[in-house]
Parts: C-alpha cells; structure tokens; sequence
C-alpha cells in the first residue's frame, strides 16, 4: 500500500496480510487519528518505511517504535521525524504501528500481541532486507517510552515458540537496541547473554 505523506509517497506494509492473530474480529476497523498525530484503533499492525537515498545508504535499518502509554501512538514526533532523522545519516527506517493494550477495551497486552508485533517487524524487515539494500545483520529497534518497553521486551528476551509462517521462521532478535526514555517493562532481561548492543 502507499501512504500519501506530506509531499511524499510512502510505502505501508501490512505484517499480517490475512490478519494479526487475535485481531480478525477488529481488522477492518479504521483506526482514528486525532490533531493529525496521534493513531489509535490499531488492529492491522503495519510498517511505514522511510528509504534512505541509495546514494549514501550504508545498510544499517532501524525500527522505529513509537511511544504513547500503550494507549495512542505518538506517530510523528517520535516515529516519521525520527525516521526521516536516521535517514539523514544513511540508515532505512521502518515505522511501527502496533496493537495497543491499554486503548479502551482492546482486549490486546503488552507482552503478547504488543510485542509480538514488533517481532514480527523484525523477522519482516530481515526477510526483505535485500529489497531495501539492507544488511539482514545490521537491524536495529529504536523505541521511545512504551515503545521502549517493546524494544527491550523483544531485544532481552526470548521469542515465544510459535507454529506461523515461512516469516516466523526468521530471527526476531534484532542486531543493536536504541531506548530512548523506555518504561519499566522488559526489565531486568531474562536473557542477557543474547541481548543485543543497546544504546540507552
């Protein structure tokens, strides 16, 4: 899909094209934005991706989690401004937009589908890291407050088993962790020894 983005086209992928699990009921619904900013009603999670000129890209990616106290999602300021940021030092971003746990009565957590979302960003942007001139070793998390909390929650902590796609086949680990003010969530690690590199 695009995404008309000031001036700019922008590409969306949708990480569930037949739906995120437990979603199927809400995924048609729109989701609501408020002063222009700030999403919320999030059951199709997605990744709005910010290309770097090839000219000066230099094959790192990061994905971009904003934050929002689980209820909204602080799209702008903490993730297409930090997006357009990075691509300024050559590195290709992708923002999130994730199912939130704390938006009315989502029905949605934190630790599950929260993070499992971010997960699957990862696995996503791995696989299709050649499509974007992306090194599939060099994929970062950057996460601002509650997306902090996601960050650390999938940088420090094991992948649950699942039985999904050829996708969820892929590493969920991302190379490098960016937390920017996080939330408590997803501390301590409970596995330390495979965290990646943070930048606190």
């Amino acid at each position: 899909a695009l995404l008309l983005s000031g001036s700019a086209m922008a590409q969306v992928i949708e990480l569930w094209p037949d739906g995120a699990p437990g979603s199927h009921a809400r995924r048609h619904e729109p989701e609501t934005i408020k002063d222009g900013v700030y999403f919320s009603n999030v059951h199709a999670p997605s990744l709005t991706v910010a290309q770097a000129d090839r000219r000066h890209a230099n094959g790192a990616a990061v994905i971009v989690v904003p934050g929002g106290g689980h209820r909204m999602l602080v799209f702008q300021n903490e993730g297409m401004v930090a997006a357009k940021t990075l691509n300024r030092i050559g590195v290709t971003a992708f923002v999130l937009k994730y199912r939130l746990a704390r938006d009315g009565d989502s029905g949605y957590s934190i630790e599950g589908d929260a993070a499992a979302d971010l997960r699957r960003a990862v696995r996503w942007v791995r696989a299709n890291a050649a499509q974007y001139g992306v090194d599939p070793e060099r994929i970062g998390v950057m996460g601002f407050s509650a997306g902090g909390e996601l960050a650390a929650l999938v940088a420090n902590h094991p992948a649950p088993p699942i039985a999904g796609d050829a996708l969820d086949r892929q590493s969920a680990r991302p190379d490098f962790q960016v937390l920017v003010y996080p939330g408590p969530l997803g501390t301590p690690a409970t596995d330390a020894a495979h965290a990646p590199p943070a930048f606190l």
